[in-house]
């Protein structure tokens, strides 16, 4: 009871309101801490990087990766004379601005690098890539080639939407 309310009388609306409010926020920190104090299991360990395969490539896959490889070249010049530019890395699985996609057969797996098929935009001259991807694709040049091979085209210089020669050369 306050001081100097009547004798008999309750809380008032307002000392309802605070008791409520007090209620609460000791139920959420209440709450708050025991979430806190739980002991959750511990975070997965980070997955390897995958590794390029301990054996080379059968004769026969080589030849589909080969045609894997000229099939998209083929559907990145046609995106490109599309575009009148080359595809940026990102845009190859999606569709040009009439919503073809740029790559209508998808992107295909490579059977030299494990996982799900995924394209890494690097040119020659930069860095060696990361091992994992399946494909590396120059934008600059509009190549591209398989990963985890020796000398993939990706970095190898190609005539430019216009037909001009790029400026960028071949390391």
């Amino acid at each position: 009871m306050s001081v100097g309310a009547p004798q008999g009388a309750g809380p008032t609306a307002a000392g309802r309101v605070w008791r409520l409010l007090g209620w609460s926020t000791a139920a959420l920190l209440s709450g708050f801490a025991s979430l806190q104090a739980a002991q959750w299991p511990p975070p997965a360990p980070p997955q390897p990087t995958v590794a390029l395969r301990a054996r080379p490539l059968l004769p026969e896959e080589r030849e589909a990766l080969n045609a894997h490889q000229q099939r998209l070249q083929a559907q990145i010049d046609a995106a490109a004379a599309r575009l009148d530019r080359w595809p940026a890395a990102a845009e190859l699985e999606g569709a040009d601005p009439a919503g073809a996609p740029l790559l209508p057969d998808g992107l295909p797996d490579n059977p030299a690098a494990d996982g799900v098929g995924w394209v890494l935009r690097w040119c020659a001259g930069e860095a060696a890539p990361p091992p994992g991807p399946d494909w590396l694709y120059c934008p600059a040049t509009g190549r591209i080639g398989p990963a985890g091979l020796e000398g993939s085209a990706a970095g190898s210089p190609s005539p430019t939407p216009s037909g001009a020669t790029p400026a960028v050369e071949a390391q």
